[in-house]
């Protein structure tokens, strides 16, 4: 890790976030199953126990299949309950359309769904995973989340992306470097639809890519080409026509008329090059 942890700054940070968990009483965690929601559920369960904690995961089109086994895992590792509700972002016209705000029309309509779980649970509040380094990326999600009033205790406490690590490193929890994984449809250029073909499309070509032993993998769309971002460190094993040959079959298979490499490598949040100025609201 490349920031330095102050141990008993960082110690001070997760006994905030315990208090703020407990004056909630009861939870529900917003859970992907990643390492943020990973954290914050383990600290829901140490805090709340069993009875007070209820770990929801969305399942759609837009989230791949791999998504699913891994919270089923660390979910049955933290030993918390743990239910699947269905996400129905792409029945909302203003997501589908795909513009800047795509993701605070998406969070909106997924958090309403989860508060009326909390609400048939009997849990009094909703709980998401988000860090102190968030409020530094363009994140719509996060109007969301304030307008909706969904607390985020990791962040509140004021806990970086780099602490939620070490901490999940020191709770052994299997995902603790495993890079942030946002849904398929971040992968798509804004201003271009989103439909569940083609992300399906996107799931397959990054399945292949991660079949094929690459450690971070994107794909993003800009219409009929489909470009590739994988690690810096990894770029050159395009430099083998066999495994070449074989992404450009598979791509072709799926649909995609053109198939790029990135020589840049894989960048969290790429597609935010795009947005003009006047639509980060």
């Amino acid at each position: 890790m490349s920031e330095t942890i102050d141990l008993n700054m960082l110690q001070k940070k997760v006994a905030r976030a315990a208090d703020e968990l407990r004056s909630l009483q009861s939870v529900l965690v917003a859970f992907s199953g990643g390492v943020d929601s990973s954290v914050l559920l383990k600290l829901a369960m140490q805090t709340l126990g069993r009875d007070n904690t209820l770990a929801v995961t969305a399942q759609g089109p837009l989230h791949p299949a791999w998504e699913k086994k891994q919270s089923q895992e660390i979910a049955q590792l933290i030993g918390s309950r743990h239910i699947f509700t269905s996400d129905h972002s792409c029945r909302v016209a203003e997501f589908v359309k795909n513009t800047a705000q795509r993701c605070y029309f998406c969070k909106k309509a997924l958090l309403q769904d989860l508060q009326n779980l909390a609400e048939e649970h009997q849990l009094r509040a909703v709980v998401a995973g988000e860090n102190a380094d968030d409020q530094f990326d363009y994140r719509p999600g996060a109007r969301a989340m304030s307008e909706l009033g969904i607390r985020c205790p990791l962040k509140e406490a004021h806990i970086t992306k780099a602490e939620v690590r070490l901490l999940a490193r020191q709770w052994k929890l299997p995902n603790y470097d495993a890079p942030s994984s946002p849904c398929l449809a971040t992968r798509i250029a804004y201003g271009q639809p989103i439909t569940s073909e083609l992300l399906a499309q996107i799931e397959q070509a990054e399945g292949l890519l991660l079949e094929l032993g690459f450690k971070i993998v994107r794909v993003r769309v800009h219409g009929v080409v489909a470009r590739i971002e994988v690690s810096p460190q990894e770029i050159q094993r395009f430099f083998d026509p066999a495994l070449r040959e074989q992404v450009l079959t598979r791509f072709r298979q799926l649909g995609f008329t053109y198939t790029s490499l990135d020589l840049a490598g894989y960048e969290s949040g790429g597609l935010n090059k795009l947005i003009a100025p006047e639509d980060r609201l």
